[in-house]
């Protein structure tokens, strides 16, 4: 039997997701996607990056097992640990499952609210993969059309974004290095895939990934500290510094706890 109620995947769903976007982590991490995402796509990296990845690194069968399994590992891990909790009785199991459910949810829909925003077309354009002039299109790369996603539902990439709020999560609310690692890397392996498959440009995988990494944080640390009874050791602070040296003006930023 358990010591106390287990949480569910509503449990503080409220006080998480203001953390979420609120809490320095989340704050940078969203400003850094949003930042990158113009300078890729501005200057033509986003094209570049997806024309030297396609030349020379592309692989259709990975980008397929990717698209797989960043559908399926959201959900199918949660249920896993769901199942093992009510099988084993174990509280901390429907925690990390808890908190790993939540933390995709979160992340989807913020995800589908900035999909439906931003109508950015995928890399194909809808064109077939062996068009000859597949990589012929830079314009494409630059492209977005804000409030109308029947052109486009491409940023940032959901597959990346769930499968980095997974990591989060459970990186998180297990606070164990073997857990971190093992997550980080199928995300990490997930969010390959999106490029080598030629399913989303470079900044479509990079702000899907810190939008889902900040989220999955987030959510993963006020599960472990509500539920755990563990304290939040890794919670971020911003402070301001004096300069560098006093004969120096200004002040510097200190960030630490990420």
């Amino acid at each position: 039997m358990m010591d106390a109620p287990a949480p569910l995947p509503w449990s503080e769903l409220g006080p998480n997701t203001a953390r979420a976007f609120t809490e320095p982590l989340g704050v940078i991490a969203t400003a850094a996607a949003v930042t990158s995402t113009a300078a890729f796509s501005s200057s033509g990296l986003d094209h570049d990056a997806r024309r030297a990845v396609g030349e020379s690194f592309a692989s259709e069968g990975l980008g397929d097992a990717s698209v797989l399994l960043g559908y399926v590992l959201p959900v199918l891990v949660p249920a896993s640990l769901f199942a093992s909790g009510a099988a084993t009785s174990r509280r901390s199991h429907w925690v990390h499952a808890s908190a790993a459910a939540q933390a995709v949810v979160v992340t989807f829909a913020a995800t589908l609210a900035l999909k439906l925003t931003t109508g950015r077309p995928f890399p194909l354009h809808g064109a077939p993969r062996d068009a000859a002039d597949r990589y012929g299109h830079p314009e494409h790369a630059r492209e977005w059309n804000f409030f109308a996603p029947g052109r486009g539902l491409a940023w940032p990439s959901g597959h990346a974004s769930a499968t980095f709020a997974l990591a989060g999560a459970l990186s998180a609310s297990t606070a164990d290095t073997a857990v971190t690692i093992a997550s980080a890397g199928v995300a990490a392996g997930v969010s390959l895939g999106m490029l080598v498959g030629d399913h989303h440009y470079l900044s479509d995988v990079v702000a899907g990934s810190l939008l889902g990494l900040g989220v999955g944080d987030a959510v993963g640390r006020g599960f472990r500290a509500r539920f755990l009874g563990a304290s939040d050791a890794r919670g971020v602070r911003v402070s301001l510094l004096p300069g560098l040296s006093p004969s120096v003006p200004g002040f510097r930023v200190s960030v630490s706890g990420l």
